[in-house]
């Protein structure tokens, strides 16, 4: 999924409240976040209280989260 560079402004599209960004939608066209889109005059959301969208990554580095200290 491509996103855009920042967040749309287009004059006439749909306004969305998701965010600070407050983006601003034409037809087909996807948010700064890339949550919502605008499918025929409409605001879809990818997600809803029954679906999130979820990033994980492989860190090839892990590093303990806390100072060895407070493990002891």
């Amino acid at each position: 999924m491509r996103l855009p560079g920042k967040p749309p402004k287009s004059s006439d599209g749909i306004r969305c409240n998701l965010c600070s960004n407050e983006c601003i939608l034409e037809e087909g066209e996807r948010s700064y976040c890339g949550l919502r889109k605008n499918i025929n005059g409409e605001m879809i959301s990818r997600v809803s209280p029954e679906v999130a969208l979820a990033y994980a990554y492989l860190d090839p580095l892990p590093m303990n989260c806390c100072a060895a200290w407070v493990l002891s």
